[in-house]
């Protein structure tokens, strides 16, 4: 099983997330899958990042609604969430 650990990054989008419909229970759905290092469903829309992310990971918790993290070293990094307007200007 992994650790999680949170970047302050994180902690703050995390606080301005107004989540809507399932995206919350879609997240802790999602971080339990990843945590026992197992794939997340195809409708998470996982995948990894090119640029300024390129050795991170995102994947969906809703529409316009993702989670930037990163596995490394038996630690799940979750680095940035929010809409893709947030993360990607």
């Amino acid at each position: 099983m992994l650790k999680i650990l949170r970047t302050k990054i994180f902690i703050n989008d995390f606080q301005k997330t107004r989540f809507k419909n399932h995206e919350f229970e879609n997240l802790i759905l999602f971080l339990s899958i990843l945590q026992s290092n197992n794939q997340l469903p195809t409708h998470a829309k996982n995948h990894p990042l090119q640029g300024e992310y390129n050795q991170y990971r995102e994947f969906h918790i809703g529409s316009d609604l993702l989670v930037i993290y990163k596995i490394e070293d038996s630690v799940l990094y979750l680095v940035r969430i929010g809409t893709h307007s947030q993360l990607f200007r």
